[in-house]
């Protein structure tokens, strides 16, 4: 029983570290839309339910690949490579026992 609920507590935390890394990026891709005037964007990654590409062809150079701008984009504000990432403020108070539970 402690396995199953570790294992639906740690799913939930991997959708809600997705969801805000997808809310991050687009927001990335809405701001550049706007700005280069593109009616629409694709992922040519995605798959639909069926497990196929939703895209299947585009005619080269009638499509504009986005993914490397939109990398720096949301890059940007990293640290840079081969730094340590910024550690959690030794001086904090620990939680409490009782936060520690829920």
């Amino acid at each position: 029983e402690f396995a199953d609920r570790r294992q639906q507590q740690l799913k939930q935390e991997d959708m809600q570290i997705r969801k805000g890394l997808y809310e991050e990026i687009l927001v990335v891709v809405r701001d550049r839309s706007k700005k280069d005037a593109f009616d629409i964007v694709f992922d040519k990654t995605g798959v639909s339910l069926s497990t196929v590409p939703i895209i299947l062809h585009v005619r080269e150079g009638a499509a504009t690949d986005l993914t490397d701008q939109l990398i720096v984009e949301l890059n940007k504000d990293a640290p840079p490579p081969g730094t340590e990432p910024k550690k959690e403020d030794a001086t904090a108070p620990a939680p409490k026992t009782d936060e520690l539970k829920k």
